[in-house]
């Protein structure tokens, strides 16, 4: 069994249910483009108006149905070690921990079928660190997700395995090669 983990692609900066931006809707497009062609046998999505936006695109193309949920929504980035957010409520690290661990085993309980889930960065990196089993602390600032990426994890045989983290293959050339652009290299990777 395979989870097809899509982050929503770039959304405007605002508070709770920011839509997509012109640039995000693009990339919405490429990343559908990019699925079409494989079979799955269940969706679920987000349902969170950017996670949608992500999604319908794919849907477009593909006449299939998808699952909305808030349950796949983003989790409190402490979760993953942001930093606290001032005004969160009370209990929202230990109650959004429970719903991705409830969400996490039921989906990867599927066995022999292939998921795919429009989600959010911070949801995904705790996923890819629960099968790992590192320390979901650490991705905060330890993995960095593209919007519209594609991160794939295997379930075979009660094993797991990373197939692909933040796969940007799809996109426009100038935005893979601004993500992986020498100075960015040197800035952010060598010392």
């Amino acid at each position: 069994m395979k989870l097809f983990l899509i982050r929503h692609g770039e959304a405007k900066v605002m508070e709770n249910d920011a839509p997509l931006t012109k640039k995000g809707l693009e990339q919405s497009k490429a990343v559908a483009q990019r699925l079409k062609n494989y079979e799955f046998d269940e969706i679920f999505c987000s349902d969170l108006t950017r996670a949608k936006q992500t999604c319908e695109e794919y849907l477009k193309l593909t006449n299939k149905k998808a699952n909305y949920t808030e349950d796949l929504r983003e989790i409190y980035r402490v979760i993953v070690g942001g930093s606290e957010k001032e005004g969160t409520s009370e209990g929202r690290e230990e109650r959004d921990k429970k719903i991705a661990d409830q969400i996490f085993n039921q989906l990867s309980s599927k066995k022999g079928k292939n998921i795919l889930i429009f989600t959010h960065g911070n949801l995904i990196r705790y996923f890819i660190t629960k099968s790992t089993n590192f320390d979901p602390k650490k991705s905060w600032d330890g993995l960095e997700l593209h919007p519209s990426s594609i991160s794939i994890i295997n379930f075979e045989n009660e094993k797991t395995t990373i197939k692909t983290i933040n796969s940007i293959s799809h996109l426009p050339k100038e935005e893979k090669e601004s993500f992986f652009s020498k100075e960015k290299i040197d800035q952010d990777y060598l010392p």
